[in-house]
């Protein structure tokens, strides 16, 4: 039951966010703009592979890193890094298996 709660509670929060791909933003001056407004990226990007495998996804807030994750061709988590103020301050990595 728990599970389903978080599961409704994460899709909520990111049926309101912006998704980028690698055509919506320019990097100046240290800060991630979309390209048709020029603000500051507020948002997930998905970076896929040609096959259309997630490769990879990194979480903006003010123009900034907030979290990257990136994956195995397999699909599972193999690593997750955390970032204040656009700086990485905490990160983990995963085995193929997925375990730490």
């Amino acid at each position: 039951m728990k599970i389903i709660i978080i599961n409704i509670l994460l899709c909520v929060s990111l049926l309101g966010s912006v998704v980028y791909s690698d055509k919506d933003l320019v990097l100046k001056n240290d800060i991630f703009l979309e390209i048709k407004t020029q603000k500051p990226a507020n948002g997930l990007f998905r970076e896929c592979d040609r096959s259309g495998k997630l490769k990879s996804e990194i979480m903006y807030k003010d123009g900034k890193f907030k979290k990257g994750k990136s994956y195995y061709m397999s699909g599972k988590l193999e690593s997750e890094i955390m970032y204040k103020n656009g700086k990485p301050v905490n990160g983990r990595s995963y085995y193929g298996s997925g375990e730490i």
